[in-house]
Order: C-alpha cells, then sequence, then structure tokens
C-alpha cells in the first residue's frame, strides 16, 4: 500500500507579482520538473517529476502566487517504499522549491541593478 503525504509551505516576497510568477515559472524549470498546468490569471502552477508511462509521478507541486506576493507551495510525495522517519529535506520538493525560487529571485534582482 502506497501513502501519498502532502506538505505546505508558504513565504512572502518584495518583488513585483509579474517577476514573481515568472521566476516560480523558472524555479520549477530549473528543478527539471514538467509543468502541467499554468493559469497566469489565478497565479497557478502545478508542475511534477517527469516519468514514462505507465508509471505516475511521485512527486508533484501546486503553486499559488497571491496579488500580495504571498507564495504557497503544496508537494505532493509519493511515499512508495519509503519510511516517514527516513525523510530528509531532499525529499522535501516545497523546500527544494523556495530555495530554487530565493536563488532566481537574487539573480533577477541583480541583473536588473
Amino acid at each position: 500500500m502506497a501513502a501519498k503525504w502532502s506538505f505546505e509551505k508558504s513565504r512572502s516576497f518584495t518583488v513585483p507579482y509579474e517577476q514573481l510568477l515568472r521566476c516560480c515559472e523558472q524555479a520549477l524549470n530549473a528543478m527539471s520538473l514538467k509543468i502541467t498546468r499554468l493559469d497566469e490569471s489565478s497565479g497557478a502552477i502545478e508542475a511534477e517529476k517527469p516519468v514514462r508511462w505507465p508509471f505516475k509521478s511521485d512527486q508533484q507541486i501546486s503553486v499559488t502566487v497571491r496579488s500580495d506576493c504571498k507564495v504557497t507551495a503544496i508537494g505532493k510525495l509519493d511515499m512508495g517504499s519509503r519510511m516517514l522517519t527516513n525523510l530528509s529535506a531532499e525529499d522535501l520538493i516545497t523546500e527544494k522549491f523556495f530555495q530554487t525560487l530565493q536563488d532566481m529571485i537574487r539573480e533577477t534582482t541583480a541583473m536588473q541593478q
């Protein structure tokens, strides 16, 4: 029996909404995730770890960027044979996403100066 765990994390940023949305998209691409849904009007992006049929992705993430520049990421992890006690920060897609997003924002800000 496989269990699917969800992890949610939110952070606020001081960059404009459009720039933040683009940085979120770039961060997901930099993590080698396949974007499966992008709705710019609602600020919603969904992505997953790419796999080949007949397998299903064991890592998925839903990102929402609000107009007040708060980003919420919900990561879904299919535990499979992994044990909850064996999880590390490397396994949490939300942690990797926010670290990569912070790097993207830093790069974008540096290029604008």
